[in-house]
């Protein structure tokens, strides 16, 4: 387990761990995955094992998915208010 020393929290498994500043709380993982989507990146939480390249390709599917739907529902929303010429 790990404590807020900083240490490991458990064995790197088969799909990785985390290591850092981290008790396991539902809140501490609301901010890793806040940060890694932000591309901001602490440093003070970071995956290891496979669990690094899951996270990475995870939440770039993710963005990319939420700023196309983004994208196409402003230009469907937008169509109602432009004047047909």
């Amino acid at each position: 387990m790990q404590s807020k020393s900083g240490v490991s929290r458990g064995p790197t498994g088969q799909w990785g761990s985390l290591q850092g500043i981290l008790d396991g709380s539902l809140m501490d993982c609301v901010y890793f995955f806040f940060i890694t989507y932000t591309t901001i990146g602490f440093g003070d939480i970071s995956p290891l094992g496979d669990l690094k390249y899951l996270t990475g390709r995870l939440q770039a599917l993710t963005g990319l998915v939420l700023i196309s739907w983004t994208a196409s529902f402003l230009f469907v929303e937008m169509q109602k208010y432009w004047k047909i010429k």
